[in-house]
């Protein structure tokens, strides 16, 4: 019985310029969770090796045994970062532990008038909105209260509601 190859959550296509693109992340997947692939990415190489515009050979190398490791070399703007991933299936409805980073791209840890924003991931939809700083306290979200909250109590309600 083989073991079935598991990805890391993101739909790939190719630019007019023959480059392959992140056009699309599954929402709970490993890039989405990561807080450092987005859409317009391109993807340079996997595991060191250069795609070019193949995008068949990229999806080919994303593909891989469940919770083994792989790295993308990905360009955003001028600059190439390497992001580490394990590949896994699509995490539904899990519960977020505290100080863990949730899907905007923020840890953060209940303080008496609701929920401080201790670190921002790089890259992440927080750090590239520019209105998110460390420091900052959330008390509500979309006319939801978050005062009291734990961050697992609050994470659907950013991920669902910013």
């Amino acid at each position: 019985m083989s073991k079935q190859e598991v990805g890391v959550g993101c739909a790939l296509g190719a630019t007019e310029q023959n480059e392959v693109i992140v056009k699309g992340l599954v929402h709970g997947g490993p890039c989405h969770l990561s807080c450092q692939v987005g859409c317009g990415d391109i993807v340079m190489s996997v595991d060191g090796t250069p795609v070019g515009g193949d995008v068949k050979l990229a999806k080919q190398l994303f593909l891989g045994e469940d919770n083994s490791g792989v790295t993308l070399a990905l360009r955003r703007g001028g600059t190439v970062k390497n992001v580490h991933l394990l590949r896994g299936k699509t995490i539904e409805n899990r519960a977020m532990k505290e100080g863990e980073v949730c899907g905007i791209g923020i840890t953060m840890n209940p303080v008496r008038d609701g929920l401080v924003i201790s670190k921002i991931a790089v890259g992440s939809p927080a750090q590239l909105s520019g209105e998110l700083q460390t420091m900052d306290v959330i008390v509500n979200v979309a006319g939801v209260d978050v005062q009291g909250k734990s961050p697992s109590d609050a994470s659907p309600v950013l991920i669902l509601k910013l």
